[in-house]
């Protein structure tokens, strides 16, 4: 592997590219945390730990299948380093459709934060995002990791700013909040707190898979991609328990709402409300962005003709679903009944693992990429 060029400043950009594409509707607007965290109260911040070993260890093994494999054939073949060739191909058709069901979730997230704070029409921040999505992956991921890198740091910032303030003006306080998610009809995306992390860390696999192993294709020093993932997702998973305690702290206030964060933000500051508004908007962007490109870069190469046209065909289909249903009821849906699925594939990285340790010990290879 090639270790030539590391950097702190690219360090820097790749856990901003990690953080921007863990940061979409579900983050930024609470959504997400609201299902999967704060509905079971302060067990939640269990939860936290479990998900930034989870993706430590998944995401640095996508990393390194993608750099080691340079594959061309996209999705498909790092699914197959890990699951052989059948199982793999089901992976790479499901990771593929469902991250392009996520962009629909993301459309809809857009349409709900501007409705929420603005009052426009659904349709028109799902509009927005839709189109802005579009023109995004058109340029492909190079272009979207640098993007990325420099508008998520930024927005992190931003929405722990308005989750700690969330925290100290709260309006039950965390314990009590907590208490209170046994007694209210919160939409919980499992029965229990181990079930929905499960499901949480089952439904992210998918997003990964394409996004992290083209990162480490792409990224000419393994040692920038390993630590910038590194630092990324231990930020985001800070990220996640502090917006989870700050909802637990305004529990009943927020527990039916579509954008549970925009909401306590207002109680503190109506102001500062439509500033985060553009946040939280930007957040969805972020996340849209590498998900249709995920989806749409199964179908066709990237830069093409084809590719160009399904981009735009994907996103126009992604617009019309999401104005359909509720953003709290797609995320449901989508993410829960996906999660499973999933999970499983935790199950084929580490027997993957176990082969490429049992093969070193012998001096054998660790395994190889499957071709086209």
């Amino acid at each position: 592997m090639n270790n030539q060029g590391f950097s702190w400043k690219r360090v820097g950009v790749l856990a901003g590219s990690v953080i921007a594409y863990y940061m979409g509707s579900g983050y930024a607007t609470g959504q997400e945390m609201l299902q999967y965290y704060a509905a079971y109260g302060l067990i939640s911040m269990l939860s936290c730990v479990f998900y930034f070993f989870f993706f430590w260890y998944l995401n640095q093994n996508f990393i390194y299948a993608g750099h080691i494999g340079q594959y061309e054939g996209g999705m498909k073949q790092i699914c197959q380093y890990f699951c052989g060739k059948y199982i793999g191909t089901f992976y790479d058709w499901f990771a593929s459709f469902f991250c392009y069901l996520c962009f629909i979730v993301m459309c809809a997230g857009g349409g709900a934060v501007l409705n929420q704070q603005y009052g426009a029409p659904v349709w028109a921040g799902a509009l927005i995002i839709a189109g802005a999505g579009m023109v995004s992956a058109v340029f492909g991921l190079g272009k979207l990791v640098d993007v990325l890198g420099r508008i998520g740091p930024v927005l992190i910032l931003l929405c722990l700013t308005g989750a700690v303030a969330g925290i100290i003006n709260g309006k039950n306080g965390i314990l009590e909040g907590s208490q209170m998610t046994q007694e209210l009809e919160i939409m919980k995306a499992a029965p229990s707190w181990w079930q929905a992390i499960i499901n949480n860390v089952g439904f992210a696999i998918m997003w990964m898979i394409g996004f992290f192993g083209g990162i480490g294709r792409e990224e000419t020093s393994y040692k920038n991609a390993k630590y910038g993932t590194i630092i990324g997702i231990f930020t985001v998973s800070v990220a996640f328990a502090v917006v989870t305690l700050s909802e637990l702290s305004n529990i009943e206030l927020i527990w039916d709402s579509q954008i549970p964060l925009l909401l306590i933000i207002d109680q503190i500051s109506p102001i500062a409300a439509t500033v985060y508004a553009v946040v939280a908007f930007l957040g969805v962007y972020t996340t849209a962005c590498p998900l249709l490109w995920t989806g749409v870069s199964r179908m066709a190469k990237e830069g093409t003709k084809k590719y160009k046209i399904i981009t735009i065909a994907a996103a126009a289909a992604g617009f019309f679903i999401s104005v359909a249903l509720p953003f709290n009821r797609l995320v449901n849906i989508v993410y829960v009944i996906n999660g499973y699925v999933g999970f499983a594939f935790v199950a084929f990285v580490v027997i993957r693992n176990i082969r490429n340790a049992a093969a070193k010990s012998q001096g054998k290879k660790t395994g190889q990429i499957v071709s086209e």
